[in-house]
């Protein structure tokens, strides 16, 4: 095989693969119907009586889903493609073509112009710019507790001073990143749009664990720091009680935030 066949084998599968990217690169409405001053993610989207609708994030698709006469004026008429393709075998008569139907007869009623709220300005933009790294610092509490909550366990099982000092350390971390992950969620739901009954009950379940993660973990920081004085040992109760109470909020948390994102189905078996 020579060095020319070599390449263009291994290039065949990239040749192949560009149509299907430039297709998913190419949404044709440019915004979120459900959150209008949104941008949609070309990889987020569902087909709805055959025509392709894009979303910003999979609790967006969701709530279409659930309820998609709430949304559909918020699409620009005719601007999702069809996805059933079009029949290439010898097309009819011009006479004998059913016509398009216009934008007002598809939707059922005259469509308005997609509505886009104004973005914020100013601290209020920074606020709601912060809340986006709610997702990425989440993940530090919910390591830092369980590990230091394992850390505990195990120094108190087996009598070993490393791990305990192991979590002594690790609580004081997670308490910083848990009060931090607790400010850039309350921006994240401030700035969202959880619309519906049921979407409200677990952001506001989300929300009252999240701060509770952050007050046991601030809590259980300051009595393991306490009780390592002589005479305040006897906090040292306090402290893994106060830890285990912060493990066992950051994980429901976690579970609630999951459901809120990705569907309340999205835990079920």
């Amino acid at each position: 095989m020579t060095r020319t066949q070599f390449a263009l084998l291994l290039a065949a599968p990239m040749m192949l693969a560009l149509p299907r990217i430039a297709a998913a690169q190419a949404p044709t409405n440019a915004l979120c119907p459900v959150q209008t001053d949104q941008s949609v993610d070309p990889h987020i989207y569902l087909d709805y009586q055959g025509r392709r609708v894009w979303f910003c994030c999979p609790n967006c698709r969701h709530k279409f889903q659930e309820n998609p006469q709430a949304y559909l004026a918020n699409l620009p008429p005719l601007a999702v493609a069809p996805t059933t393709p079009q029949p290439t075998s010898q097309p009819a008569p011009p006479t004998a073509r059913r016509p398009m139907p216009s934008p007002e007869a598809f939707w059922g009623k005259q469509a308005p112009p997609p509505t886009v709220a104004a973005p914020p300005k100013g601290a209020a933009r920074l606020w709601q710019y912060i809340g986006r790294f709610h997702p990425i610092m989440v993940h530090f509490p919910v390591a830092l507790l369980v590990v230091a909550l394992l850390s505990e366990l195990l120094g108190a099982m087996r009598g070993s001073q490393l791990f305990l000092d192991a979590a002594r350390v690790t609580v004081v971390f997670a308490a910083f990143t848990a009060v931090l992950a607790a400010l850039l969620g309350w921006s994240a739901a401030e700035f969202g749009h959880y619309s519906g009954a049921q979407n409200e009950l677990l952001l506001t379940l989300h929300r009252s664990l999240g701060l509770a993660t952050a007050g046991l973990a601030v809590i259980a920081a300051g009595l393991s720091e306490a009780s390592h004085r002589p005479r305040l040992a006897k906090l040292r109760a306090g402290y893994r009680v106060a830890l285990a109470l912060a493990g066992l909020t950051v994980l429901m948390a976690g579970l609630f935030g999951g459901s809120l994102v990705f569907g309340p189905d999205h835990f079920r078996w």
